[in-house]
């Protein structure tokens, strides 16, 4: 269960961390 729960939030900290660059990237071309 632990491992399951672990997961969840490491995969919801990868996505959060991928929009952050992609938004920075976007601000930046703009």
């Amino acid at each position: 269960m632990f491992k399951r729960v672990a997961l969840f939030l490491a995969t919801n900290l990868a996505i959060l961390l991928v929009l952050s660059v992609v938004l920075r990237l976007l601000g930046v071309d703009r």
